[in-house]
């Protein structure tokens, strides 16, 4: 009984944080493509990224990237990388189609005070 009742406890402080962090990612990922983002901490105590990014335009996308950065309590930019995600226009991503990613930061997550991801083309 003792044992049911752990696991159910775990299981709802586990639901809990996805929930915190699902609505902590709201403000998190551009607002011209918001999109589901997953934001997890793997074996190694790293923040991993997945995600995907929906082309809304009529047209092919040849070019496209994504700018992470994160910054500490003062402001002060702890992590900043680019991460190119389409860099060939043999292979373009048509409207409507989506392109799933995933990508790992460096920084400590205890750090990390504000996180921001943008998505451009070059």
């Amino acid at each position: 009984m003792i044992l049911i009742q752990m696991i159910r406890n775990r299981f709802l402080f586990i639901l809990f944080l996805i929930l915190l962090f699902s609505l902590s990612l709201n403000s998190f990922a551009s607002n011209n493509h918001r999109t589901p983002l997953i934001e997890t901490i793997n074996s190694s105590n790293k923040l991993e990224y997945s995600g995907y990014y929906i082309n809304k335009s009529s047209k092919k996308i040849t070019k496209l990237s994504i700018r992470f950065i994160a910054k500490n309590k003062y402001g002060e930019i702890l992590e900043a990388n680019t991460i190119r995600l389409i860099n060939n226009s043999s292979m373009p991503l048509g409207p409507g189609e989506k392109l799933y990613y995933s990508f790992m930061i460096d920084s400590d997550p205890k750090n990390i005070y504000t996180k921001k991801l943008y998505f451009f083309n070059e």
